[in-house]
């Protein structure tokens, strides 16, 4: 995001943006410095079963396209891929959703 002046988003599952932020600063990275340039959006989740995957999906996906991101991180994936049926479903699943983005 810094390097290229490209705009991302990190979706969590485990940790608050404070924290985040926080935890990120003691790196030398300033992610609200980034968020205010629109760079960077940080998404607090709750991890959900498989009915509530679809909207957790959306709010992802909304928040990709409002700032046009190219960056995606989801921490920890394993608590997103739970959601799912079977480990089979997630496997074809996410990527036909996440590559319809690029």
């Amino acid at each position: 995001m810094v390097k290229y002046g490209e705009p991302g988003v990190y979706a969590s599952f485990g940790e608050n943006k404070e924290k985040f932020y926080g935890f990120m600063k003691g790196f030398g990275m300033d992610f609200e410095k980034l968020e205010g340039k629109s760079l960077f959006r940080f998404l607090s989740l709750p991890t959900m079963l498989e009915a509530g995957i679809g909207g957790i999906f959306a709010e992802i996906l909304e928040t990709v396209d409002a700032i046009s991101a190219r960056r995606l991180v989801i921490d920890p994936f394993t608590a997103l891929s739970q959601g799912f049926k079977s480990e089979a479903e997630a496997r074809v699943f996410l990527p036909l959703l996440l590559l319809s983005y690029i």
